[in-house]
């Protein structure tokens, strides 16, 4: 008779072990996902992020380098520009000049404040906007030696 209690303890203790494990391996693989979707989280901010940086610094070197101060000034209304940014933003800006660049997006812009007027140029802050929500800001000099260096070169 001992024997058959032993079996019967036996084979409900291994029920027990089997639902320990089971347990243990669920809370495993939820911990495993919960990390992995905040991973994924984490990198989508920072590839946003970079994709931010990286269109103000093309913008920035854009201002500063193929528009001239003239232009410039003509097109700010109340030391104010404001230029959208649509999904082909990056191909446009390789072939037009960004003053003529307008996108329908008014979900994504970038504000260029002029902040003062120096004697061999003027002083910008570049705003990133997005639902308008400030998302990067940059203080840029943008000098006359910008324009003459292009002109010595024959750059157009």
């Amino acid at each position: 008779m001992r024997r058959k209690n032993y079996k019967y303890k036996k084979k409900g203790s291994m029920l027990i072990e089997c639902l320990v494990a089971t347990f243990i391996l669920t809370t495993i693989c939820m911990l495993f996902v919960s990390i992995n979707k905040g991973d994924m989280v984490s990198f989508k901010e920072r590839e946003r992020a970079r994709d931010n940086s990286i269109l103000l610094n093309n913008i920035i070197s854009e201002l500063k380098f193929n528009v001239k101060l003239e232009d410039l000034e003509e097109k700010f209304i109340n030391n104010k520009l404001s230029i959208n940014i649509g999904e082909d933003f990056n191909n446009k800006l390789q072939n037009e000049n960004i003053l003529n660049i307008n996108d329908e997006s008014r979900k994504k812009f970038i504000l260029v404040e002029k902040v003062q007027d120096l004697e061999n140029g003027i002083k910008l802050n570049l705003i990133l906007k997005e639902d308008d929500i400030e998302i990067l800001k940059y203080e840029v000099t943008k000098e006359l030696w910008m324009e003459k260096r292009k002109k010595e070169k024959g750059i157009h």
